[in-house]
């Protein structure tokens, strides 16, 4: 019966060495009981039942015998995540940083197709070849069809914005994501 109780206390131990918490409590007869479930003591025990604080490990204590101090759970952060009209503000900077770049990208598209328009007046100008006056019309077109998509990306970015704003969020809260 001792080897049992002796087979039946590594056990336990070993399971608390694991991570689990160990729980003690003595029933009528005087019976030490164990558990890592505090579901499985007894109703009629679980007010005498105590949470073990330490298990043997590694490192030795000045008596000579080891113990293992509680884990100590990390603590929550008081407040989790701000949210600005249901989203958190990662996501309002990342979304304001894409459209923002977005709206770089189109203007440089717009820069080089005007630069190209420019070329082809040029070569109208100086050749007045039928060639020369279809290709700047057809640059005409690709400026005229990029300069709206520049305006709709900036009116959009602006609509962020005021958005942003109704939600609570400062530009400079929305600008700090992007440094």
């Amino acid at each position: 019966m001792r080897s049992f109780f002796a087979i039946l206390l590594i056990v336990l131990f070993g399971s608390t060495i694991a991570g689990g918490q160990l729980y003690e409590w003595t029933d009528d007869q005087g019976s030490v009981s164990f558990t890592d479930d505090p579901e499985r003591i007894p109703a009629k025990y679980r007010n005498r039942a105590k949470p073990r604080e330490g298990t043997m490990k590694e490192s030795p204590d000045a008596r000579g015998t080891e113990r293992v101090k509680p884990a100590v759970k990390p603590e929550a952060s008081p407040a989790g995540p701000k949210f600005y009209d249901g989203r958190v503000l990662s996501w309002w900077q990342s979304t304001y940083e894409s459209r923002v770049k977005q709206l770089e990208k189109l203007k440089g598209e717009l820069a080089r197709l005007q630069e190209e328009e420019n070329i082809a007046r040029r070569k109208r100008i100086t050749y007045g070849r039928l060639s020369d006056r279809k290709l700047r019309e057809e640059k005409k077109g690709e400026v005229a069809a990029k300069e709206a998509q520049v305006k709709s990306a900036e009116q959009d970015l602006a609509e962020f914005r005021a958005y942003a704003e109704r939600s609570g969020l400062s530009l400079d809260m929305l600008e700090s994501g992007s440094r």
